[in-house]
């Protein structure tokens, strides 16, 4: 009697193991077919309209920063390109100063489609300090080559080597752009080095939202470091774009 119902309750109990396992297995068979289906769904539907709306976003940035001709824009374009501004300064004591800035990349495009040649900074005031070291300072005119490069599908390089008061340096810039939501956000990490100033980098973060259609406003964070420096700068700056039409814009800083 004891051999029989041993002989019941290891059946049983065989029988039991054997149904959870093949129970938990269809069950968790299930919960991988549905979650699969799930997530293709959603990556289908709302990854396809974020691309979408991603690229839609960027080309309006794009075109807002290439109509004012922003710093940031200067920096990041692969387009060719001559900048000429003015700047006018009224003194009641002295004489009024009036100058021209001149801001250029121009292609090598027989060398390679992305090099460029690139003229920054450069007015009458200091046309003469590019090619005199006694009379360096950090926003002296520049001149050298500038390459344009990708790392992947997102983020962008450019290398850059060039003088200023005959001092060389080099420099690379790192950008990678992502949108969430109506936001648009930018970190951009730029290494510099000179044989005058030495190892210098920066951090910036833009962060850019339209408050209107013709309306953006952006934030701008940025850190930086220098090797014959102690700690470290932090500056915040609030722009507001505003393109009144298609000749005419408006800029408060």
């Amino acid at each position: 009697m004891r051999i029989i119902l041993f002989l019941f309750f290891m059946s049983t109990f065989l029988f039991s193991e054997n149904y959870i396992d093949k129970l938990h297995q269809n069950i968790s068979n299930t919960i991988v077919k549905i979650s699969t289906n799930t997530d293709n769904y959603i990556a289908q539907k709302i990854g396809s309209f974020s691309t979408n709306k991603q690229n839609s976003l960027s080309d309006k940035l794009n075109k807002n920063d290439n109509f004012f001709k922003s710093t940031k824009y200067l920096g990041e374009t692969i387009r060719s390109y001559i900048r000429v501004s003015t700047d006018y300064e009224y003194n009641s004591l002295q004489s009024n100063d009036f100058n021209v800035n001149i801001h250029a990349s121009i292609d090598l495009a027989k060398s390679s489609k992305n090099l460029k040649l690139f003229i920054s900074d450069l007015n009458s005031d200091n046309a003469n300090d590019l090619l005199d070291k006694r009379r360096y300072k950090e926003n002296n005119a520049a001149i050298g080559i500038s390459l344009m490069e990708s790392i992947g599908r997102y983020i962008d390089v450019k290398y850059s080597l060039g003088i200023r008061s005959l001092y060389p340096y080099a420099k690379a810039r790192f950008s990678l752009k992502k949108q969430f939501r109506s936001f648009q956000f930018e970190p951009v990490q730029n290494f510099q080095y000179s044989t005058k100033d030495h190892f210098r980098e920066d951090t910036r973060l833009y962060i850019d939202k339209y408050i209107e259609k013709n309306l953006l406003f952006r934030t701008e964070f940025g850190r930086g470091s220098r090797s014959a420096y102690d700690g470290m700068d932090y500056d915040t700056t609030f722009h507001l774009f505003w393109t009144l039409n298609a000749k005419a814009g408006f800029v408060l800083t």
